[in-house]
């Protein structure tokens, strides 16, 4: 896709030089005129240009001020490649031909959908098996500690205030791995549609429950905590 790209804006100049300087030109007459459509294009397309990190929040601020396009994900790129822009591109050069290139468009879209749906299916599956039978168990443990301790007449304010804590991380583990498995099956028929509800309803409902898991792991005990941690991943070799 990149040659094919460079190769369209070389062959534009190629054809304005040839057009502009006409047949056998002299030494500064093509000079001159190579710099005057230099210039042309420079200013032209200018807004295109940025010296900074161009995946820093700064160029995103920058490029909607300049109105280019931000696609932030697959699911506003893919599409894309069928506009008429692009279709008229690769035909042009025979590259590949519009049937072809909705063609690719749309397997990119179907892989796109399917790892989606098994890394949500996934995450799920481990959310109900790992992190919520470990979270029940500490619940218990805590749960335990608190009745034996007040049965001895004692107070233990800061157990329970954590016990009410831990209750709490739980019933939002449940609702955020209930509200991942909706979104889930509420995924549209259409490819496109299909990807846009990936993007904007599952993956924010994995990350919603992406950090309560993380929260929960930060204060289950490692004997209860089923999954390798962070720290066991970083330090395995």
């Amino acid at each position: 896709m990149l040659n094919t790209i460079v190769a369209e804006s070389l062959d534009y100049v190629a054809s304005e030089l040839e057009k502009r300087v006409g047949k056998k030109p002299g030494a500064q007459k093509l000079q001159d005129t190579v710099k005057a459509l230099l210039k042309e294009l420079v200013s032209k397309h200018r807004r295109i240009v940025f010296d900074g990190d161009n995946y820093s929040a700064k160029w995103r601020e920058e490029a909607e001020h300049r109105g280019l396009p931000i696609l932030d994900s697959a699911a506003e790129a893919l599409p894309v490649l069928k506009s008429k822009k692009a279709l008229d591109l690769f035909r042009k050069y025979k590259v590949l031909s519009n049937r072809e290139l909705k063609a690719r468009v749309e397997v990119f879209l179907e892989i796109y959908n399917t790892l989606v749906a098994i890394e949500a299916r996934t995450m799920i599956s481990m959310l109900n098996t790992h992190v919520l039978p470990a979270s029940l168990r500490f619940q218990t443990e805590l749960a335990q500690t608190v009745a034996a301790t007040q049965a001895t007449g004692l107070t233990c304010d800061e157990t329970v205030d954590q016990l009410e804590t831990l209750i709490s991380m739980v019933q939002q583990l449940r609702e955020a791995t209930e509200a991942l498995a909706e979104a889930g099956s509420d995924a549209p028929g259409d490819l496109e549609r299909h990807a846009r509800h990936m993007r904007e309803a599952v993956i924010p409902a994995m990350d919603r429950a992406r950090q309560v898991s993380d929260r929960l792991e930060a204060i289950i005990p490692a004997d209860l905590w089923s999954l390798p941690t962070y720290e066991e991943m970083l330090l395995a070799n």
